[in-house]
């Protein structure tokens, strides 16, 4: 890593940490909640970072036995 590059942050499994209450996605597939799978944390560097309307977090979900993926945004 080069010293000032921008990293981005967030989290790997476990809970989200929701903004707002919680929108825990169900499987288009066979309608069950999907599984925490990462949260993206905006980066003040809009040039190359993530920008989720401000203050926002992005959050990922999956379905192990359809293969199916979800991702949400809250400000």
């Amino acid at each position: 890593m080069v010293k000032g590059e921008s990293v981005p942050h967030g989290i790997l499994r476990g809970e989200p940490d929701w903004i707002q209450d919680d929108e825990t996605p169900d499987c288009p597939s066979c309608a069950t909640h999907m599984a925490f799978a990462a949260e993206l944390e905006e980066d003040y560097d809009f040039a190359t970072g993530a920008n989720f309307g401000g203050g926002g977090r992005g959050y990922v979900f999956t379905c192990q036995p359809c293969g199916e993926a979800a991702f949400l945004w809250q400000r």
